[in-house]
């Protein structure tokens, strides 16, 4: 399940390291600002600030939404989760929940049963599905579970996250040419790498977890 401190939003703005104690900073921590007026600090002494800073940056270039929990005592970001940004096809009932398509991805995604926002995540799935819009899933590191779903497009407009207060939306990306789309396909299918040997600045389509439909490759043995 989502946390009730999470947060699926847009980042505005990470600043710099603060050398010096600031009002609700300290040394060593950089704020992250969200489009919903929120924010959330990361404590640049843990190993893993440095790629979470990374990656939310890279987000707040790409305009793509985040989902980070933030601890409400001392407004630490405590988890970070990249949402897949998709449209919803085919919903099917299985012993513990559903079982939910996410177009373009490969993999197997569920709901839980279990989930105690099962019925409100269950809901925006099915409105995703029947019009068509798109949505933001985020799930857990392993399995992937399904703990938020969040509305993105022109029907976000007037019905905002549950977790936000102000709706999330995310540039349509820009079409291609044929010739411009096997360009791009050539310039990374030069990099495939076996998974279990990936050294950069290869690119793991084999990985078995979801994406090997990208590029069809064998590992060397």
């Amino acid at each position: 399940m989502a946390s009730p401190n999470s947060l699926v939003d847009l980042v505005s703005n990470i600043a710099a390291t603060t050398v010096a104690a600031a009002p609700g900073v300290l040394a060593g921590q950089r704020a992250v600002a969200f489009r919903s007026g929120r924010s959330g600090l990361l404590d640049m002494s843990q190993r893993h600030a440095g790629v979470w800073a990374d990656v939310l940056n890279s987000l707040r270039v790409a305009n793509a939404p985040a989902y980070v929990e933030i601890d409400p005592a001392n407004g630490l970001i405590t988890r970070l989760l990249v949402p897949l940004v998709v449209r919803v096809g085919e919903i099917s009932s299985t012993l513990d929940g559903v079982e939910v398509e996410l177009i373009i991805s490969h993999a197997r995604h569920t709901l839980r049963r279990d989930n105690p926002d099962y019925d409100r995540l269950l809901a925006t799935l099915h409105g995703a599905r029947d019009g068509g819009t798109t949505v933001a899933v985020t799930e857990t590191e392993v399995g992937h579970e399904i703990i938020e779903v969040t509305p993105l497009g022109p029907r976000s407009l007037s019905e905002p996250s549950p977790l936000s207060t102000s709706p999330v939306e995310v540039a349509p990306a820009a079409a291609v040419t044929p010739a411009q789309a096997q360009q791009m396909y050539d310039l990374v299918a030069g990099r495939i790498c076996c998974p279990a040997s990936a050294a950069s600045p290869c690119i793991t389509f084999s990985f078995p977890d979801d994406g090997c439909w990208v590029v069809r490759t064998r590992c060397a043995a």
